[in-house]
């Protein structure tokens, strides 16, 4: 739209038809058909030594793009803002993670596509889902029912996730699913992991369950835009091993969850996870991306 705007207005300050002979300059009406995003549009033109011209007006018919008026000898053109934004909001449309407390979130991508991760816990279950994921079957991270099902809902558990000993991956609802390690003294590597999840170009892993990991060295080179790591210190590492954990992983954002049994988010713990790449999300907020 820009490129076609801005060739017609170079051209465009003639208001009426024109019919010029001044010091043996002509106006011809000019004889090329004009398109608009492949359509064609019927507009008058008139072509001065070897450039064409349309009229002002007639341009602004046709593009819709901004009006014109004519005040106090001057030339006055106006876009329409209201438009603009509405265009702005179609193209900038994005995904949306919602952290509902505990280990507990909800995946809204752009496609309207709604995906949650170890339902158990907070508010947002509404909308029926048309993936879940489920990390380990500890009772505080697989209640699958507790969301209505899409029609095709697929429900990819750990058991999903680890077969014959082989990480499994696979794409669903849009995005790319990827397991990793995720184990500790309460949680069996066999039996349990964490999820690298595609979303376009955002990657975010949640980590389940787990303390450090080897497979955690290997993920600083994925470039992840957020991690969320377990912080509770009784099921899991405490802060300062999740520091260490952050730190190794190199995220863009590093998301403390899970951080005190019976809890849906702990301020005070939040604030105790210090590290560079550290972002404090409360439960009922939402990351957009």
């Amino acid at each position: 739209m820009r490129k076609f705007l801005s060739g017609f207005i170079c051209g465009a300050l003639i208001f009426g038809a024109v019919s010029v002979f001044a010091s043996g300059i002509a106006a011809v009406a000019n004889q090329f058909p004009v398109t608009l995003n492949g359509n064609n549009v019927d507009m008058e033109g008139y072509n001065i030594n070897g450039s064409t011209y349309f009229k002002l007006r007639d341009v602004a018919d046709k593009t819709g793009g901004f009006n014109v008026d004519f005040k106090d000898g001057t030339i006055v053109l106006t876009t329409d803002e209201k438009a603009t934004e509405t265009d702005n909001t179609e193209k900038h449309s994005s995904s949306k993670l919602l952290y509902q407390g505990h280990g507990s979130f909800k995946l809204t991508l752009d496609s309207g596509k709604i995906i949650y991760i170890d339902p158990y816990a907070g508010e947002g279950y509404d909308e029926p889902a048309d993936l879940i994921l489920v990390t380990h079957q500890h009772p505080d991270h697989n209640k699958t029912d507790l969301p209505p099902h899409a029609e095709d809902c697929v429900i990819f558990q750990n058991t999903d996730a680890i077969k014959d000993g082989k990480y499994q991956q696979a794409d669903i609802a849009g995005v790319h699913i990827e397991p990793v390690q995720a184990y500790n003294q309460n949680h069996d590597v066999t039996k349990c992991v964490g999820y690298l999840v595609t979303v376009n170009d955002t990657l975010l892993y949640f980590a389940g369950d787990t303390s450090k990991t080897e497979q955690m060295s290997e993920l600083a080179d994925r470039n992840i835009d957020y991690a969320f790591l377990p912080t509770d210190g009784h099921y899991n590492m405490d802060i300062p091993e999740a520091i260490e954990c952050a730190e190794i992983i190199k995220a863009k954002h590093t998301v403390p969850v899970h951080m005190s049994p019976g809890e849906l988010f702990n301020r005070e713990r939040a604030e105790q996870f210090v590290t560079e790449s550290a972002l404090i999300v409360e439960a009922g907020e939402i990351i957009e991306f």
